[in-house]
C-alpha cells in the first residue's frame, strides 16, 4: 500500500520525469484517477493516464524508459494512449470512462475527460454485460466445490466493481429523465450529484426509486469499505446471488 503523502510526491516526480526525458511536449493530458483520487489514506497503486498527440512504434520506444520508472514507483502500468484512440474508445469502455470522469484529477494539459460525452445506450449495454458475467461466475463458483475463503474472495472482487456499476445505473436514470429528479439534482448536473453520492446513498436511491432493496449487498459493502472482517457462508452467498439477479433483471428491462 502507498500512503497519500507518497502518492502526491510520486505524481510530481512523474511529471518532472516526463519533462526531463523530453516527452512533455508530446503530451496532451495527464491525469490521475480511481482510488488515487479517493479520500482514503492508503492506496494499492497509483493510476495515471497519459494522453499523447501520437503513439507510433518509434514513440513507444521513446516512452519505454519513462514508463518503466513509473511502473516501479506507482506499482501499476500507466494508461498511455494517443488522444484519437482515447476519445474513440469511449463507446467500447463506457463504464471505465464514466468511472474516470467521476474520479479523476488533472495533472497537466487540457482535461479532455471533462468534455467527453458518453452515450447512455453504450453504458446500459456494458452494464448489463458486466452484471450478467459476474452473475454467471457467482453461480458457477457456488455449484463447484468451494471453501468459505473462495466465496469471500469472489464476493470481495464483486463488491470492488459494484460501486461503479451502481453509479452507472444511477447515471443512466438521472440523465434519461432529469426532470423526474429535480429535487435531487437541485440545479446540479447528474455527474456532480453522483460524484457526491456515498455508497449508502446509492443503495437508498435504488431502493426508493426502483424498489431494489439490496440488503445483503449493502451490508457486505459497508463491511468491506469500513475495513471490517467479512464472514460468508453458503446461505449468505445465495442471498447475494439472488440480489444480484434482481440487478440483472432491472437493467435488462431498462430502456434508453
Amino acid at each position: 500500500m502507498i500512503s497519500k503523502q507518497k502518492v502526491n510526491i510520486y505524481l510530481q516526480n512523474f511529471i518532472e520525469r516526463i519533462e526531463k526525458d523530453g516527452l512533455l511536449e508530446e503530451v496532451e493530458f495527464i491525469f490521475t484517477y480511481g482510488s488515487t483520487t479517493s479520500g482514503v489514506e492508503y492506496v494499492p497503486n497509483i493510476n495515471v493516464g497519459i494522453i499523447v498527440t501520437h503513439l507510433s512504434g518509434a514513440d513507444l520506444k521513446k516512452w519505454q524508459k519513462t514508463i518503466r520508472y513509473m511502473v516501479k514507483k506507482g506499482k501499476t502500468m500507466p494508461l498511455l494512449m494517443p488522444v484519437s484512440e482515447f476519445l474513440g474508445s469511449a463507446d467500447v469502455f463506457p463504464i471505465e470512462y464514466l468511472d474516470m470522469k467521476l474520479r479523476h484529477f488533472k495533472l497537466y494539459g487540457k482535461d479532455v475527460l471533462g468534455d467527453l460525452e458518453l452515450d447512455l445506450s453504450n453504458i446500459r449495454l456494458r452494464l448489463e454485460e458486466e452484471l450478467r458475467a459476474k452473475y454467471v461466475r457467482m453461480r458457477e463458483i457456488f455449484l463447484s466445490p468451494h471453501s468459505k475463503t473462495l466465496l469471500k474472495r469472489v464476493l470481495s472482487k464483486a463488491l470492488s466493481s459494484l460501486n461503479i456499476l451502481l453509479k452507472a445505473m444511477v447515471f443512466i436514470q438521472l440523465n434519461k429523465d432529469p426532470k423526474a429528479f429535480n429535487g435531487l439534482l437541485s440545479g446540479k448536473d447528474p455527474q456532480t450529484v453522483i460524484r457526491e453520492f456515498s455508497g449508502k446513498e446509492m443503495y437508498e436511491f435504488l431502493k426508493l426509486n426502483n424498489g431494489l432493496d439490496l440488503v445483503k449487498l449493502s451490508s457486505f459493502y459497508d463491511l468491506k469499505y469500513n475495513n471490517n472482517k467479512i464472514e460468508i457462508d453458503d446461505k449468505s452467498f445465495i442471498e447475494v446471488i439472488d440480489e444480484w439477479a434482481r440487478l440483472v433483471e432491472f437493467i435488462d428491462k431498462e430502456k434508453i
